[in-house]
């Protein structure tokens, strides 16, 4: 008897201390609008804005609001994040259009070959742990973090603490600490220093033929229908690479052409750059690195897609 009352003490003991921290956990969380562990989501929920730029690093080091607002007077919010997933994207599109009354007028999606690949079925729950404290407020995350986490993810569930796991200093440090006006100035966009050095371009036109993952094609067009069902416009994004070889550029291309016919299937808006400005972006002063423009090269960019955009809407 005595060990059933210990056992049920220890229970009851963790279950209070977990309360307690995920209330003031969660209390914390959402106060804060700025920082790469959900304060940046909290700000694009909380504030309206015309443009919503979603993706990967691509997208998170590509798209400069500060030119796309200079060039087509719009606001724009950047809500990409590294490393993550079309899992990702799709997921945080549907927790901002269920938390807004007003809807935005566009919504973006850098997409490129990494992002259609196998290998990043592997990074969706990471990327979708992420989103966790907004569980309460989305049913489609829910469903998709058991869909990939099973029986153990929904464990993990009960407990209000767990959600805020890995992110426990960062919310106090942005709770504490005001950020610079530079900083709010960004919009989520990270500028990246750096140029690619001693470029050089392989002839050999060898290269092995693309796989695509059904998985991320699908959330890929959830992302486009749950946009053009709510009126809004999606427009889906391939931006600037430095291409290595011959081989390399062949297999993008072909990457490229799948990515327009989905694309174009469901009935959304493809801007492509590479090939279209490929004599311009084919410059490793661009670059950070291979695959990331730099700060000047995100610059030119924006300024390019923001014109683009600006010549779409005004037909």
């Amino acid at each position: 008897m005595r060990n059933i009352f210990r056992i049920a003490f220890f229970f009851g003991f963790f279950f209070a201390v977990d309360r307690f921290l995920g209330w003031g956990l969660e209390s914390l969380f959402f106060k804060i609008e700025v920082g790469d562990e959900g304060g940046y989501i909290n700000n694009a929920i909380k504030n309206n804005y015309d443009i919503y730029i979603f993706g990967s690093s691509r997208a998170h080091n590509h798209f400069d609001p500060s030119v796309i607002r200079g060039i087509l007077k719009m606001s724009s919010f950047n809500v990409a994040r590294a490393g993550s997933s079309l899992a990702f994207a799709d997921v945080l599109s549907s927790i901002l259009l269920e938390t807004k009354k007003d809807y935005p007028e566009y919504l973006i999606l850098e997409v490129s070959e990494d992002d259609l690949i196998p290998d990043r079925e592997k990074e969706r729950l990471n990327s979708l742990k992420f989103l966790m404290p907004y569980l309460d407020r989305s049913q489609y995350l829910y469903e998709q973090m058991l869909l990939y986490g099973g029986i153990g993810q929904r464990i993990k569930f009960y407990s209000r603490s767990y959600r805020y796991n890995s992110m426990l200093v960062p919310i106090i440090v942005n709770s504490i600490i005001k950020p610079s006006q530079d900083h709010l100035n960004y919009k989520g966009f990270i500028p990246r220093e750096g140029i690619v050095k001693d470029f050089y371009f392989s002839t050999s036109a060898e290269f092995s033929p693309p796989i695509y993952s059904p998985e991320m094609e699908h959330h890929l067009r959830l992302f486009i229908r749950r946009a053009l069902a709510k009126k809004i416009k999606c427009i889906i994004v391939s931006s600037p690479k430095l291409f290595r070889s011959q081989g390399e550029m062949l297999r993008w291309e072909l990457s490229t052409k799948k990515i327009r016919e989905i694309v174009e299937e469901e009935k959304a808006i493809y801007f492509e750059y590479s090939f279209t400005h490929k004599d311009l972006f084919q410059n490793p002063q661009l670059y950070r690195d291979f695959g990331h423009l730099n700060k000047e090269g995100a610059k030119l960019f924006s300024q390019l897609f923001s014109e683009d955009l600006k010549t779409l809407f005004e037909k």
